[in-house]
């Protein structure tokens, strides 16, 4: 299976791990262990994650590119989305990459499990705006799915 269930994931890095599984495994194998993995400086690490999910960005702007056309590469915006997803991505990976279901789950895990859905979810949504949408609305957007937006 390409897929192992990635709506019961346990934080963002375990989503990550199960979701589209053979791509996952081609970037760890060919982009993060090449890179020097997880056995780096800290902020290597975060740096060699950083390189997975800026390709994998790449790889589905490039691939996006054939169903919309290069007209769109005179819009900037048309690459924010999938920036701010590599960014809040790397972000949330590089804290949640060591963190493991409980071997019984409790209330709070299965609203963490729930949190994490929600925020990847929403993560994609903003990779797939419009060309056209403005920054400070997709800054809200992130403003409020972390808690920290307004109005």
């Amino acid at each position: 299976e390409n897929f192992d269930y990635a709506h019961r994931s346990y934080g963002p890095a375990d989503f990550w791990r199960r979701w589209n599984i053979r791509l996952g495994r081609w970037m760890h194998d060919y982009v993060y262990i090449p890179l020097g993995g997880g056995r780096a400086h800290p902020l290597r690490v975060a740096a060699n994650i950083a390189a997975v999910f800026v390709g994998v960005a790449l790889y589905h702007h490039l691939g996006g590119l054939k169903l919309f056309g290069p007209p769109l590469l005179a819009f900037p915006m048309f690459y924010l989305g999938w920036t701010l997803w590599a960014v809040f991505n790397t972000v949330t990976t590089v804290f949640t990459r060591r963190l493991h279901p409980p071997a019984q789950l409790r209330a709070r895990d299965v609203l963490f499990m729930a949190a994490t859905f929600l925020f990847e979810s929403m993560c994609l949504q903003t990779a797939f705006a419009p060309a056209t949408i403005e920054l400070r609305d997709l800054v809200r957007i992130y403003g409020h799915l972390v808690g920290i937006g307004s109005g």
